[in-house]
């Protein structure tokens, strides 16, 4: 196999990635999160074309997330085992085969169903794609790589929906998933050429199989809860039934990790407060933030609102027209006699 060589600083410190380390990880990054936001603009054309209703539809966004949510802990404890860069292959091959699902179905469960696998895919995508950063860079060359993975992810969130737009005006929805299917395959040959691969040697080969079902049983059940809290009642038996789940589930989950040899997750970690906080802040401004960008998505392109096109609906925080209906919108909050431009 071919793998650039890693240039040494002092005390053989790698001060930073290898090209094709960074361009398959951020590239893919970029491709998973530009799709993943792009998803909320094109519902409406996916519903006028399949004949789905939106409320069906929203399982596309609330099945990834639910996916993803079980799978992205467990991806990168596989990783640590078998191989990041196996593994990282085998989202991609994941990706590929969802983006080509979803884009030939002409129904919405198609639909739903590679949304479901692409959750699971992304997940991998992301955990194993940090992991073979980390491990390829030390000290000032790590940030760096770190950093441009980050800038990779927050630029795709912020394209996806333009560019979702853009797509459905030009190719179809269709467009968006057969791009990113190829980008996906294009990062296959980029990661089997140039990237090592790596395991982590201080960790056992057994897998943590009871540590994978309950992580699941704790972010699958809070996640659907929440998601469908509002639609369902906040003191509904389904709703407080996923919390008991997920409550009951997080409990044998911290009964088990303590007990296992090869724990999915480090329950050291847990005591280091800066780290809870920092990711605490994240999964909260990450969850208001894509639940806004679905309602939002919506509300632009509803023929009863604003009626924007999708082009339009993704460029819509820049758009005057924009800007002063929810200006008024804002007013009818307060006074609910007058009407709407």
């Amino acid at each position: 196999m071919d793998v650039q060589a890693h240039d040494a600083g002092p005390g053989g410190a790698r001060p930073s990635a290898p090209t094709a380390v960074l361009i398959a990880t951020c590239v893919s990054t970029l491709v998973v999160n530009a799709n993943t936001s792009a998803v909320s603009i094109l519902l409406p054309a996916i519903s006028a074309d399949t004949g789905t209703s939106l409320d069906v539809l929203q399982w596309a966004v609330t099945g990834y997330s639910l996916v993803g949510a079980a799978v992205i802990v467990t991806s990168g404890a596989l990783g640590d085992v078998f191989g990041r860069r196996l593994v990282f292959l085998g989202g991609l091959a994941l990706f590929i085969a969802s983006c080509v699902l979803i884009a030939l179905s002409d129904s919405g469960g198609g639909v739903i169903a590679g949304r479901a696998i692409q959750g699971a895919a992304g997940a991998t995508i992301l955990a194993c794609g940090m992991s073979l950063l980390s491990v390829s860079t030390s000290g000032e060359g790590q940030v760096r790589a770190v950093t441009l993975w980050g800038g990779a992810s927050a630029v795709g969130a912020a394209a996806g929906p333009l560019l979702g737009g853009l797509l459905v005006d030009g190719t179809g929805w269709q467009g968006l998933f057969w791009i990113d299917a190829a980008i996906a395959l294009a990062c296959v040959p980029v990661t089997l050429k140039g990237v090592a691969e790596s395991r982590d040697p201080d960790r056992g080969r057994s897998i943590d199989f009871a540590g994978t079902v309950l992580i699941a049983g704790v972010l699958a059940p809070a996640l659907l809860a929440l998601s469908e809290g509002a639609t369902w009642g906040w003191t509904s038996a389904a709703v407080l039934g996923c919390f008991a789940l997920a409550l009951v589930s997080c409990v044998a989950f911290v009964a088990v990790e303590r007990r296992v040899e090869a724990p999915l997750v480090d329950l050291r970690l847990l005591k280091d407060r800066v780290l809870i906080g920092a990711t605490v802040g994240i999964l909260l401004s990450a969850g208001v933030i894509n639940g806004l960008m679905y309602l939002v998505s919506l509300y632009f392109q509803n023929p009863a609102t604003l009626a924007l096109s999708p082009f339009e609906a993704g460029l819509a925080p820049h758009l005057p027209r924009y800007q002063r209906s929810m200006a008024n919108y804002a007013r009818l909050l307060v006074e609910p006699g007058e009407s709407a431009d």
